[in-house]
C-alpha cells in the first residue's frame, strides 16, 4: 500500500513467523550451524522474573563481598544454544540474570548465529541497551527511533550495532550467514522476545489486532491461534526466515545506529609493536551512551598489565586464542580463570584485572556499561607516588624498588616472533576462528 514505513518493515520481517518450518532442537554441544529446521525444540524452562535495583551508566550494586573460590568467568563455547529454530540461534550467558550479587545489577550476554536469511524478529528490551560486534558474514540491522523513523544499514565483520533501550529492532542474517555478539546494560534483558512484534499480535485482542493491521478478524484469530500454538510448547518464537536482501532497508532516521568499529578505530599499541587496543567510547560512537568497549590483540605471553574501572563493570569475549584472566576481589583475593576462544569473563566495577596471552593469537572483546569509562593503570599510580610510600606498602627499601620501570598497557611476552600490529586503517576478517 504505498511506501512502506518503518513499522511496516519490522513486520514484514516477522510475518514470516506463520510460514516458517517447525523448531530445530538446540544442539547438544557448541556445535554451530548448520540447522535442521523439522525437529521439535527442546526448549529452557522459562525462569522466574528476579527484580534487581536498576543501575544506569556503569553504576554498581555490589550485594556482598564474594563467597572464597567465586568465578569470575563462563566456559560459554561449552554450552548447548538456549533457543535454536528457523536457521537461527542464541546462547545466552544468564539466561535467568546473572547468578552473583557482584554482579546482579550490571550486564548480560548473548551470542547469536544466522544460516542465510533468519531473521531476529522484532523487538525491544525494556530494561537495557544493545551493543553488538559483527564477528562473521554478513547482518542487516533495522532500528525505529522514537520518532517512527528506521534507521537500517549492513554490516560486516569488525562492524558494531547499538540499539537504545527501548527501540525496537530486528536483524537479518546476510546470504553469508551472520555471527555476533551482543552486550546489554542489565542483566534481565535476554534476548528471549518478551516484547517482540509475535508476542503483541498472539496476546492483543483480536479485533484489536485486525483493526490496526488492516486485515479481517477472522485472519487475525487464525494468526493468534497459529502463534499461541508454538508459544505454548514452552519457548518465544524468536526467529523467522525471509529473502536475503540485496541492498540495507530504506533509512529515513538521522541516527546513527552502527559503526565500523575495528576498520577505522585507530590503535594503542605496546612498545615492541606485538600487542594494541581499540577503544570506541560515546564521544567517537556518539549513540552509544550506555555501552562501549574496547579490543585486544595480545602477542604470545604477553599480559595486559593491571588496571581497573572505577565507574563500569566489564564482560571479556574471548575472540581467538587462550588467555589466563585474574580478577583481584574482596580481601586481595585473586581468581584465575582460563578462558578460550567463545568463553566469557566478569569483572565488577573498581575490581583490578588482568590477563595473559597463553595460545596466539589472541583476541579479546570488552564491553562496559558505560559510554565512557576512565580506566586506573598499574604504571600510573606506581610512577604518581612517592617512591618512599611503594617501598613501605611492599616492605622494601626504595633502592631496592629505585631501578622499576611498570610497563604501559602491554608487558612484553616472550613467545617468539609475532607479526606486528598495524595502526592504519584496515579491513577485518571474519574474527571467528
Amino acid at each position: 500500500r504505498g511506501r512502506m514505513g518503518a513499522g511496516a518493515l519490522l513486520l514484514a520481517a516477522a510475518v514470516g513467523v506463520l510460514a516458517a518450518p517447525g523448531w530445530a532442537r538446540p544442539a547438544a554441544a557448541r556445535g554451530g550451524l548448520p540447522f535442521s529446521n523439522d525437529s521439535q525444540p527442546t526448549p529452557r524452562p522459562r525462569q522466574a522474573h528476579r527484580p534487581h535495583a536498576r543501575v544506569r551508566h556503569g553504576g554498581s550494586s555490589r550485594g556482598r563481598p564474594p563467597a572464597p573460590g567465586e568465578q569470575f568467568s563462563v566456559a560459554l563455547s561449552q554450552r548447548a544454544a538456549d533457543v535454536a529454530a528457523r536457521g537461527g540461534e542464541l546462547t545466552l550467558l544468564w539466561p535467568g540474570g546473572a547468578p552473583s550479587p557482584l554482579f546482579e545489577a550490571e550486564m548480560n550476554l548473548a551470542v547469536y548465529r544466522g544460516e542465510a536469511g533468519n531473521v531476529r524478529e522484532a523487538h525491544w528490551h525494556p530494561d537495557a541497551a544493545e551493543w553488538a560486534l559483527v564477528l562473521q558474514g554478513t547482518c542487516f540491522t533495522l532500528a525505529v527511533d522514537n520518532a517512527g523513523a528506521a534507521a537500517a544499514d549492513r554490516l560486516t565483520a569488525g562492524d558494531v550495532w547499538y540499539f537504545p533501550r527501548g527501540w525496537a529492532h530486528s536483524v537479518q542474517a546476510g546470504a553469508d550467514g551472520c555471527a555476533a555478539v551482543l552486550a546489554f546494560n542489565s542483566p534481565e534483558a535476554v534476548p528471549t522476545n518478551d516484547f517482540g512484534l509475535s508476542q503483541l499480535v498472539a496476546a492483543f485482542p483480536a479485533e484489536a489486532v485486525a483493526a490496526e493491521l488492516g486485515e479481517t478478524e477472522e485472519r487475525a484469530l487464525r494468526q493468534q491461534a497459529e502463534l499461541q500454538r508454538i508459544l505454548q510448547q514452552g519457548a518465544p518464537i524468536t526467529f523467522a526466515r525471509a529473502p536475503v536482501p540485496q541492498a540495507p532497508w530504506p533509512s529515513t532516521s538521522p541516527a546513527v545506529t552502527t559503526w565500523p568499529f575495528l576498520g577505522r578505530t585507530p590503535k594503542e599499541c605496546s612498545a615492541d609493536g606485538l600487542s594494541c587496543i581499540q577503544q570506541l567510547f560515546d564521544d567517537t560512537f556518539v549513540l552509544a551512551k550506555d555501552l562501549s568497549a574496547e579490543y585486544d590483540t595480545i602477542a604470545l605471553g604477553a599480559v595486559r598489565t593491571t588496571h581497573w574501572h572505577n565507574s563500569a563493570a566489564e564482560l571479556q569475549y574471548v575472540v581467538k586464542g587462550r588467555l589466563r584472566s585474574t580478577v583481584l576481589a574482596y580481601h586481595g583475593e585473586p581468581q584465575h580463570s582460563m578462558l578460550g576462544a567463545g568463553d566469557v569473563g566478569w569483572v565488577p566495577a573498581g575490581f583490578a584485572h588482568t590477563f595473559q596471552c597463553l595460545e596466539a593469537p589472541c583476541e579479546v572483546l570488552l564491553v562496559w556499561n558505560a559510554g565512557q569509562v576512565p580506566t586506573q593503570e598499574l604504571d600510573s599510580l606506581w610512577r604518581s607516588s612517592p617512591l618512599s610510600l611503594s617501598a613501605a606498602a611492599l616492605n622494601a627499601t626504595a633502592s631496592e624498588l629505585a631501578g622499576l620501570q611498570p610497563q604501559h598497557l602491554f608487558s612484553s611476552g616472550g613467545g617468539g616472533a609475532q607479526p606486528r600490529c598495524s595502526t592504519g586503517k584496515e579491513s577485518r576478517a571474519n574474527l571467528r576462528p
